[in-house]
């Protein structure tokens, strides 16, 4: 086994710190020898620990994943090959999920590896640098966290900005660094006003009535409950914007209702001065005309900030102009930054090259059709193009692929169901893993929360509308549709699960359902499309299923939903049949009766 190839790199005197030349200046980078021995150590053992047959495997899975600089090692290289999953960002201090999920089990020594990497992480324990985790947001956090403690009436902050600009990033550092009990509600696929109650309420571990909910009811038991807490409540109500921009009728009337609610809810009384109730919200407009409510605007980062998440982990040399032009596209949106960072950390671009690439992407696009309306997300040309290079300069096609099909999600996902959706065998599951943390370190998806005992990922609502509009292309058509049938049989049998509970534990199907409704409803959406559309055989299990979308769905959903059933259904003898006993199992269901009634009958008689 060759162990040699990126040694000499990493070979430098105990006392000396990286000084490289970025931007016309000369500053410190954080990699110091320190660090590049204790993982020169790190990496040589475990190269000892990892037989030929092994490390080929490793190295093949990197090359096939991750392509680019990978690809010139030799097959079985095992060392060289970590030493460039740290140089590129695949791997750090803080991150070393690769090497123990993904290298330690491919190993028969798998325990042993494991050992090494916990004696590394204690040897390297250190207080994490809350400025260098969250560039030039420090001011924002304590004048958010003080509005949020202050006793006047103003007990809801809506921060406001455009996409990208880091609202959610910067709510949740709020909520974390909270000095009592926080609660998260991601409200991106929220159409309704009950979708909001039901998150509070599912949240606090309470289930929402069958059939109208009551807004008064809502706020009377979210108060009940927090009264127990003896202690200061935060909710954090991330991706608003449908409930605050009041565009169209409709629109309006949920601003309205929105605001109704904060208010309500902003007059809970505690019983004491511990206990109190108080409400971050996330949106790309203010909130105008509503009462109790303070809006705070998210700004893009200052030039400082922006490079240090631009080149301060970027081992090239960045010049000025270079790095001006690269901020200035960026418009010191982090979500951008970041993007633009992981391509050059990874060498997947030169600075020059990068920049060139991006203003003729905008050539580009101004002769054709745009995939999506990036005016109304707030980006000019030159953001959308950062956005399809983050991207098309994937450096392989796998890579490419399972990007877009993990914009299938509504929310965020587990190693396990994005393997089974991407089609990863179980007993390959690291793969899927490798695919996961690849896109990750390329800035296309993110860690929910590193600290967490299941690793959980989510992607930016901007980058799934750019995933998904391009979907249809020659390169991901199929593959989206294979991912997109998986998907749609992973969450159906798992609402069968549920449907199985409706009557016996509502309260269990409830939290259940809960927990990935967007998905769930998602779900609903594709199987009312033609080609995922079936009526089954067992008739007890079509029950079920409409039971559960009887009591999860909202009317106008329950609606569509048993009308397109309706229209799709053949006329024969035995689907008929099928439907009148549809029909009688959920007759118990009283809510949609005369739903179910008035589409089956007409379809049945008519």
């Amino acid at each position: 086994m060759r162990v040699q190839s990126l040694r000499d790199s990493f070979t430098i005197p105990a006392h000396v710190t990286f000084i490289l030349p970025v931007c016309g200046s000369v500053f410190r980078s954080a990699v110091r020898l320190k660090m590049a021995a204790g993982f020169q150590e790190l990496f040589t053992n475990i190269s000892f620990e990892v037989n030929p047959t092994e490390s080929e495997d490793v190295v093949q899975s990197l090359k096939r994943n991750y392509g680019g600089k990978f690809n010139s090692l030799d097959s079985q290289d095992l060392l060289s090959s970590l030493q460039l999953l740290l140089k590129h960002g695949f791997v750090s201090e803080n991150k070393l999920t690769l090497i123990e999920e993904f290298v330690a089990p491919k190993s028969k020594r798998e325990e042993q590896i494991k050992e090494m990497i916990k004696s590394f992480k204690e040897s390297r324990k250190q207080e994490v640098d809350s400025e260098k985790e969250l560039p030039g947001r420090q001011d924002e956090i304590k004048k958010i966290t003080k509005r949020l403690e202050t006793k006047r009436q103003s007990l809801v902050v809506n921060l406001f900005g455009s996409a990208g600009v880091g609202k959610t990033t910067l709510a949740k550092k709020v909520c974390s660094k909270w000095q009592g009990k926080h609660f998260v509600c991601d409200l991106r696929e929220a159409k309704d006003m009950k979708a909001i109650y039901l998150n509070m309420m599912s949240s606090l571990g309470l289930t929402v009535p069958i059939g109208y909910v009551d807004q008064n009811y809502v706020v009377t038991k979210i108060h009940e409950n927090i009264q127990v807490f003896n202690q200061p409540v935060l909710f954090l109500l991330d991706n608003v914007e449908q409930f605050t921009a009041g565009q169209g009728k409709e629109g309006k009337n949920l601003k309205t209702a929105f605001g109704q609610f904060l208010e309500s809810l902003s007059g809970f009384e505690g019983k004491d001065e511990e206990t109190s109730l108080k409400l971050l919200l996330t949106s790309r407009t203010q909130l105008e005309d509503a009462k109790r409510v303070d809006n705070f605007e998210v700004n893009s980062l200052e030039s400082s900030s922006s490079e240090e998440i631009l080149v301060s982990n970027v081992l090239v040399n960045v010049n000025t102009q270079q790095k001006d032009e690269l901020i200035g596209i960026s418009e010191g949106k982090p979500l951008l930054l970041k993007g633009l960072a992981a391509i050059l950390r990874q060498e997947r671009k030169s600075p020059d090259d990068l920049i060139a690439r991006i203003q003729e992407s905008k050539l580009e696009e101004d002769a054709k059709e745009k995939p999506f309306n990036f005016e109304e997300e707030g980006l000019d040309e030159g953001q959308f193009s950062t956005i399809r290079e983050m991207f098309n300069s994937l450096p392989t096609d796998s890579l490419k692929v399972s990007a877009v099909s993990i914009s299938l999600f509504c929310g965020p996902f587990s190693v396990t169901t994005a393997a089974e959706v991407l089609g990863v065998s179980p007993e390959d599951q690291a793969e899927a893993l490798a695919q996961l943390e690849g896109l990750v370190t390329s800035a296309i998806i993110s860690v929910v929360n590193e600290e967490a005992k299941e690793r959980l990922y989510d992607i930016h609502p901007l980058l799934k509308k750019y995933a998904d509009s391009i979907k249809e292309g020659a390169k991901f058509h199929m593959a989206y549709l294979e991912a997109k049938e998986r998907f749609h049989q992973h969450f159906m049998a798992k609402m069968e699960k549920i449907a199985e509970l409706i009557e016996p534990d509502y309260v269990s199907a409830f939290q259940m359902f809960e927990t990935d409704r967007a998905n769930y409803e998602f779900t609903v959406e594709i199987s009312l499309q033609p080609e995922y559309f079936s009526v089954p055989g067992d008739f007890r299990e079509t029950a079920l299923i409409a039971s559960l979308f009887n009591a999860m769905l909202t009317e106008d959903k329950q609606i569509k939903l048993f009308h397109s059933w309706a229209e799709m259904s053949n006329d024969d003898g035995e689907s008929g049949r099928g439907q009148t006993i549809l029909h009688v199992h959920v007759c118990s269901s009283v809510p949609c009766l005369n739903i179910i009634d008035l589409v089956l009958s007409k379809k049945l008689l008519g």
